[in-house]
């Protein structure tokens, strides 16, 4: 059965925005098992932020930068989804300007635990609402 949790994150020219990103992915209580960035701009600047996360052994990072210019964001998750183990559990698709709270993924995971059909989901606080609106049902 596929276990664990990856994100993927799409970029573009805005380094800035995803270090503070990296900063909330890698304040988890949970950290991630892979961490994708497909980037689609300056190499260089991205290669930058990465290096200041790179001593977190258990975040396995695969970095992507396409040699040719992607057709957009569609075809960058595409490759994002290539670069991952056939075995992946979930797969969380961010915006390089996203701030995760620190228990984001441990909700996802338990989300995704209590109901083994879930195939998909959006935001966190679409999480929250749910189970609050299944609480005063019951």
């Amino acid at each position: 059965m596929p276990s664990g949790i990856s994100i993927i994150i799409c970029t573009k020219n805005r380094s800035a925005d995803l270090a503070i990103t990296l900063d909330s992915v890698f304040s988890q209580r949970m950290l991630p098992d892979y961490l994708v960035i497909v980037d689609d701009g300056d190499a260089e600047n991205t290669r930058a932020v990465l290096k200041k996360n790179d001593s977190i052994p258990e975040v396995r990072v695969i970095y992507i930068h396409p040699e040719s210019e992607s057709s957009g964001l569609p075809e960058a998750r595409n490759r994002g989804i290539q670069a991952l183990p056939d075995l992946t559990g979930i797969i969380l698709f961010i915006d390089d300007d996203v701030t995760l709270e620190e228990t984001y993924l441990e909700k996802l995971r338990d989300l995704f635990s209590k109901n083994p059909d879930l195939c998909g989901q959006r935001a966190a606080h679409q999480v929250q609402v749910a189970a609050d609106r299944r609480r005063r049902r019951g």
